[in-house]
């Protein structure tokens, strides 16, 4: 999803993605959100936070990074307003942490590729056949 804003930063991002689920996909149920920067998330990782969300559809699915909620992060459908509206620099990381027991965690392998030693990482890995 194009982002006009994202010098604002990961809140721009996010709210610019939920608005664009709103508007493409009316009547979604949940949108799925994956970052650009997890380059070796598989299919099957998602397709886990799908089947959580099939069997309880009213929790917020989050990967567990290092005790932490992050993406990738399945939001239900009635989170979308507040969403839509994120803006600036804060993240949903904050959010989450106030949603509470509504957030349950999903124990996935996320590479996060932030520098050029990782992205070296996650190329030697993809080379191996990883």
């Amino acid at each position: 999803v194009p982002n006009p804003d994202w010098r604002d930063g990961l809140g721009s991002s996010l709210g610019a993605g939920i608005r664009a689920v709103r508007e493409r996909f009316q009547g979604a149920s949940a949108a799925l959100v994956c970052l650009a920067d997890h380059p070796l998330l598989d299919a099957r990782a998602l397709l886990t936070i799908l089947e959580r969300h099939a069997q309880e559809p009213r929790h917020i699915f989050a990967a567990d990074h290092a005790g932490a909620p992050g993406p990738p992060v399945l939001f239900p459908a009635d989170c979308f307003s507040e969403l839509a509206a994120w803006h600036g620099a804060e993240g949903a990381q904050a959010w989450l942490r106030r949603q509470g027991t509504r957030v349950a965690r999903v124990p996935l392998d996320v590479t996060d590729v932030d520098t050029p030693a990782d992205l070296d990482r996650v190329q030697q890995q993809l080379a191996r056949g990883a």
